[in-house]
């Protein structure tokens, strides 16, 4: 009976296939249950690497307006900081206190959304945005509550047809909305109005035509009586029409305000009512003399009550055709009307390349507070494109600002004097983007295994690199992240390694101008072994980037980067001693073929490095193999010779032979091709290793100990998600249909993949991480695990009665 027992235990233990050899005690009187067994691709859960950082979003962000109701502002911008441009809006209470610090999408999809306007109607506020999710520029809009709840999160259709559609602009009566636009549809293109009902429902799908042609610099506003729609003709006459609640053009054609010739401009305008009257604020310029701010009112009637017309600002002389754009508001008892403007500070008749906001106040009978205008805002750079809505007892400014190197939207209090409440602040916040991983594996002090995240971050005035490490379960060990490389110009991640007990990181950099390959080492306690923005590999003439890293085998590195210096791209490979002195630099690659992007990985006795060539019909993938004393022993060799694009190559070395893998065209979309190639050079049929019917980008491969794994970015509908295959030692596919790693709405981006130990993988990425406290691209993180399917090994033991004994059980 015991030994029928023992039977069943040894096969047992048999059948959970364990990783690693065991010694066990084992009782014969214990009972024992198989390991759950995992099928591939179990993927972990989504972690972080390192603590937010708030910061103005590094792709900037235009287009700011605004709209007030419920004891709140709305404002509404474009920004890009997910990839593609979508529109992004934040609630300011009458303090000015923020109530969403980093704003919140409303419309942020796959395709672009852009060129917002909004309004409100007493109960909720509507936005509306020009879409490009049907390949043309169609209106959409969404109902937005105070609670800053979207109540239309995929968007209502307004105006589609597919023709273009631009100069989007909207207003409120208390009760519906009457949108804007101009119409390129075919027979017919012109200015249009259309109603919008509460719920969102468009009331004349056709739209109201105001004009015919062409018009510039649309606004509109609610005047008490009727809406007041104002346009500028491509001659650069300013018109007013008047817009009935239902939607009838009052003045078709419109009524001229101001008709220029070749000497006149007078485009950009806005207005507002106090219930009775409107005024008209607009842009004056004339070519021989300058620039000036008139205004104008208008009663119900459409007359005009100002001729002349008020003039708010003195005439400066020109420097070439400057427009100045405007804003005007009605509170408390007074218009504010402000503008950008480009005359110099103390010095009212001379222009300068500077745009400050200067601002002028209108009382209903026409008084001007002032003839020579007030400053509300100069700082350096430009302030322009100004957005006013009063409430409380102020009003809200928001303006597009230039400080930076891209356009960014920034916004002030003011109180019931135009006085400015506090500081500007900006708008398009975000966590600190974070873009491009590379990571390798590694093990800490005390033998542990652990990984080292390298990426480029957008935390300071230009992209620098930071790091993190991350241990076995998963835990980032550095919330604040390592600084690596902060300096001027753009640092661009190449690779990571672990070699000689430390990481080594291997970076494009732009600090002086042109590309250079400098490098850094970090220890497992996460200490910078050299200084903040490491040390130069590669400098000199002309552009040396894109590097590679891998070991050396004698606690130091091998690099491969591009370098042009000699006119066309080549491929070069240097070395880095352990204690960080820099060897002398070797061309790999044939001066015939310029070669990009390297890639590589230690083998026996040296290191494989791919690129891609241009043999001057195609791009194609080479290889070479350098021996560790410099000896090129083959290539540079075509790896899979065809008429196909080949791209960004990535290697991978299991022990005895490489897998490399690349974007490849051949099936007219780019998918993910792959050969094995031997030490010796021997080179495998290709073979395709993720099929599809859209393209794959920016493989990288790994070997876990049993097999290569692939990892790559492929597109989809809403953006692109990461895929992974696993690949035998015969360089087939293991698997039918590639795994997918993530599979959400938004893009993932740039996967890189390191092994953790047999049948686990690691891959880092980036993706838009639009939720709160975020709202801009993240790294992130997920580990990819699998075991053996089961298989029950028959065994028997035969022992003593009563006596345990030490069974050594290997997988």
């Amino acid at each position: 009976m015991r030994r029928a027992i023992w039977f069943v235990v040894v096969g047992m233990l048999a059948w959970t296939g364990c990783a690693r050899e065991t010694q066990t005690k084992v009782d014969p009187g214990m009972r024992l249950w198989p390991v759950v067994q995992t099928d591939w691709p179990a993927v972990g859960d989504e972690i972080g690497v390192d603590d937010v950082v708030w910061v103005p979003t590094k792709t900037g962000a235009s287009g700011a307006k605004v709209a007030y109701g419920n004891g709140l502002w709305l404002v509404v911008w474009q920004d890009a900081r997910g990839g593609v441009s979508s529109v992004y809006g934040m609630r300011i209470l009458d303090d000015g206190t923020v109530l969403d610090p980093i704003g919140f999408p409303i419309s942020a999809h796959a395709a672009s959304s852009s060129a917002p306007a909004v309004a409100f109607n007493g109960t909720h506020f509507f936005v509306a945005w020009i879409d490009a999710r049907n390949q043309v520029n169609d209106v959409f809009g969404a109902r937005v509550e105070s609670t800053g709840t979207i109540l239309d999160p995929y968007g209502i259709p307004l105006v589609l047809s597919g023709y273009p559609k631009g100069n989007l602009a909207i207003a409120s009566d208390g009760r519906d909305f009457m949108l804007a636009y101009t119409h390129s549809r075919t027979g017919n293109p012109g200015f249009f109005v259309t109603r919008v009902s509460p719920n969102g429902v468009v009331l004349n799908p056709l739209g109201n035509l105001v004009i015919s042609g062409g018009i510039t610099f649309a606004s509109i506003t609610w005047a008490g009586f009727h809406y007041m729609l104002l346009f500028s003709p491509l001659s650069s006459r300013l018109s007013a029409t008047r817009v009935a609640v239902d939607g009838t053009v009052l003045d078709p054609g419109g009524n001229y305000i101001f008709s220029g010739n070749s000497n006149y401009y007078v485009s950009i305008s806005s207005s507002a009512s106090d219930g009775t009257n409107s005024l008209i604020a607009y842009h004056y310029y004339y070519y021989y003399t300058g620039s000036v701010m008139k205004a104008l009112r208008i009663n119900a009637d459409g007359d005009q009550l100002d001729i002349p017309q008020l003039e708010l600002s003195p005439e400066y002389s020109p420097q070439g055709l400057r427009y100045s754009h405007n804003a005007t508001t009605f509170y408390q008892d007074r218009y504010l009307v402000v503008w950008n403007d480009y005359h110099v500070p103390g010095n009212l008749s001379q222009a300068t390349n500077s745009a400050d906001l200067y601002g002028n106040i209108v009382y209903p009978d026409g008084t001007i507070m002032t003839s020579e205008g007030f400053p509300v805002l100069q700082e350096p750079g430009h302030q322009t494109l100004p957005q006013l809505a009063a409430g409380g007892p102020g009003a809200l400014l928001v303006f597009q600002d230039q400080q930076r190197s891209v356009n960014d939207v920034r916004a002030m209090l003011l109180d019931e004097n135009a006085q400015p409440v506090g500081q500007p602040f900006y708008l398009n916040v975000a966590g600190n983007a974070q873009y491009r991983p590379k990571m390798a594996a590694g093990v800490d002090g005390g033998g542990a295994a652990q990984k080292l995240v390298l990426w480029q971050d957008e935390r300071g005035v230009d992209l620098d690199l930071y790091a993190a490490r991350v241990d076995e379960n998963g835990v980032s060990l550095d919330a604040t992240a390592i600084a690596v490389a902060v300096a001027d110009g753009t640092q661009t991640p190449g690779g990571v390694i672990f070699s000689g007990g430390a990481y080594w990181m291997v970076w494009e950099d732009l600090r002086d101008g042109d590309a250079d390959v400098y490098a850094a080492r970090v220890m497992p306690d996460g200490s910078l072994v050299d200084t903040v923005g490491g040390f130069a590999v590669a400098a000199g003439a002309g552009g040396q980037g894109t590097p590679a890293v891998a070991a050396d085998g004698a606690g130091g590195v091998t690099l491969a980067y591009s370098d042009d210096a000699r006119g066309e791209s080549a491929v070069w490979l240097v070395g880095v001693a352990a204690g960080g002195s820099v060897g002398t630099a070797l061309q790999v690659s044939d001066a015939a073929r310029p070669g990009f992007a390297p890639a590589m990985a230690r083998g026996d006795g040296g290191v494989f490095v791919a690129w891609h060539a241009f043999d001057g019909l195609t791009q194609q993938v080479e290889g070479a193999f350098v021996a560790d004393g410099g000896a090129v022993l083959w290539g540079p060799q075509v790896l899979a010779a065809s008429q196909s694009v080949q791209l960004r190559p990535t290697v991978a070395w299991d022990g005895t032979q490489f897998l490399v893998a690349w974007e490849d065209n051949r099936d007219r979309v780019y998918n993910v091709v792959g050969v094995l190639v031997g030490n010796e050079g021997s080179v495998s049929a290709a073979v395709t290793l993720g099929a599809a019917d859209r393209n794959q980008f920016l493989p990288s491969a790994t070997h876990d100990g049993e097999h290569f794994v692939v990892v790559w970015e492929e597109s989809t509908d809403t953006g692109s998600d990461i895929r992974a295959q696993r690949v035998d030692a015969t360089g087939a596919p293991v698997d039918a249909t590639a795994a997918y790693v993530t599979q959400g709405a938004s893009p993932e981006r740039a996967p890189v993949v390191v092994a953790d130990g047999p049948r686990s993988v690691s891959v880092a990425y980036s993706r838009p991480v639009v939720e709160y406290p975020y709202g801009a691209s993240r790294i992130r993180l997920r580990t990819v695990g699998f075991n053996h399917p089961p298989q029950a090994v028959d065994q028997t033991v035969v022992t003593l009665e009563d006596t345990p004994v030490p069974l050594t059980l290997s997988a």
